[in-house]
């Protein structure tokens, strides 16, 4: 009987482990801390090890279990309804879960055989879904879910089937928990190891282009205060020819200015410094690449909008297409670069031809498969700065162009 109630506390606990296991896959991280946290997993504990103990436990154990997973949901500060609605998708997956394990288990099977079996298969069921729904799903994400649950299934068949004793097939099957767990756990590591050097690569990227954006900008401020500072000396010699009337030599002078003027003039001349830096120096690197770069930008000289998060977005998406389109052939580099300002409103469009295929995560940012579409470095930082300010962002591509949308309201 003591051997049995170890045994019960055992499984329970192991149970507990798998709820709040799958509860921070679902809730993300745990809020209560203390006296809370450690009562909710005492009461699971207990529901689990008391409902062991009855006589319609291995009908009953997948729905107390489905309970003290509710418990301990409480931990996590969510809506009720997405509370409600995780735990009555994890019940059915749970009773099916358990159906198949009990199915394929021996009449003379002790029940906590059973329990670890059917704890295990949930938690590998769960933990490879959670995966998947952070990538793209994929053929090869789809047989992480079902690889891990056959290998169980079929490992536990041949051990029914074979001829050993209880202690042997008890260590088998504990086997094969084991290494399934230790698999998904690897796994997980994996997966975070991959997305840190994702994120840590974007944001050396996105590092990079900031600087660059406000060298650009530095360089035009300092290109305005030296055209300020010479206008002054040109006023000057203006002035000296008109009194000492060299009308001719003066004349000669103001085409000598105007023709420099030309050289120098911006292709946009918005009064926003920050705004018409980035803009010209895209283009003129577009233009250098051979890239046909159209624009139409019609916006205020002031705007509610910082002069860097303007940098940072139209800096970001340009940089994406010029990378881009400068892999194809010429005849098909082109951007089209549209911003202007509506009733309170900022619009800013992009659109682009690529190379490849582009599919979307579930962050709504793209996800190149080829060398050429580049566009998800970067992006993140303009979806970032554009939900700062309560706006859209939309990125999307038909089967020859892709697009860049944003909308800033209120301003």
């Amino acid at each position: 009987m003591q051997q049995e109630i170890i045994i019960n506390i055992a499984v329970a606990m192991f149970g507990c482990f798998v709820a709040n296991e799958i509860g921070s896959d679902f809730f993300g991280d745990r809020k209560s801390r203390g006296l809370k946290l450690i009562l909710s997993n005492a009461v699971y504990i207990f529901l689990l090890t008391d409902v062991m103990s009855l006589n319609m436990a291995y009908i009953l154990f997948p729905f107390v279990s489905f309970v003290g997973y509710l418990i301990l949901s409480f931990n996590y500060e969510i809506e009720e309804q997405k509370r409600l609605s995780t735990g009555a998708s994890l019940l059915v997956a749970g009773v099916v879960i358990y159906a198949i394990v009990y199915m394929l288990m021996r009449s003379e099977d002790e029940m906590y055989q059973v329990y670890i079996i059917f704890i295990a298969m949930e938690y590998i069921a769960v933990r490879a879904y959670t995966k998947i729904r952070e990538l793209s799903v994929t053929f090869m994400s789809i047989l992480f879910l079902v690889i891990p649950v056959m290998y169980v299934v079929i490992v536990v068949y041949v051990i029914n089937n074979a001829v050993m004793s209880g202690i042997y097939r008890g260590m088998m099957l504990f086997g094969v928990i084991v290494v399934n767990i230790l698999m998904m756990a690897f796994y997980n590591e994996f997966l975070k190891q991959n997305q840190r050097g994702m994120r840590q690569k974007i944001a050396h990227e996105q590092n990079l282009s900031i600087e660059k954006q406000i060298k650009t900008i530095t360089e035009a401020n300092e290109a305005m205060s030296r055209v300020r500072h010479d206008m002054r000396n040109h006023i000057l010699v203006i002035n000296n020819m008109l009194e000492l009337k060299e009308y001719d030599r003066l004349k000669e002078y103001i085409g000598s200015i105007s023709d420099n003027a030309a050289v120098v003039q911006s292709g946009v001349d918005t009064g926003n410094i920050e705004l018409d830096a980035i803009i010209n120096s895209k283009r003129s690197e577009a233009e250098a690449l051979g890239i046909d770069f159209r624009q139409n930008v019609l916006v205020p000289v002031r705007l509610k909008l910082s002069g860097y998060d303007m940098a940072v977005m139209t800096g970001n998406i340009l940089d994406n297409a010029i990378r881009s389109v400068a892999g194809l052939k010429e005849k098909k580099r082109f951007i089209d670069f549209n911003i202007y300002f509506d009733r309170g409103a900022l619009f800013i469009r992009l659109a682009n031809p690529y190379r490849g295929k582009i599919s979307f995560g579930s962050d709504g940012l793209p996800v190149t498969t080829k060398k050429g579409g580049e566009h998800g470095i970067g992006l993140s930082n303009v979806k970032n700065t554009v939900e700062k300010y309560d706006g859209e962002f939309n990125i999307y591509a038909d089967d020859n162009n892709f697009y860049v949308d944003i909308a800033i309201y209120g301003l």
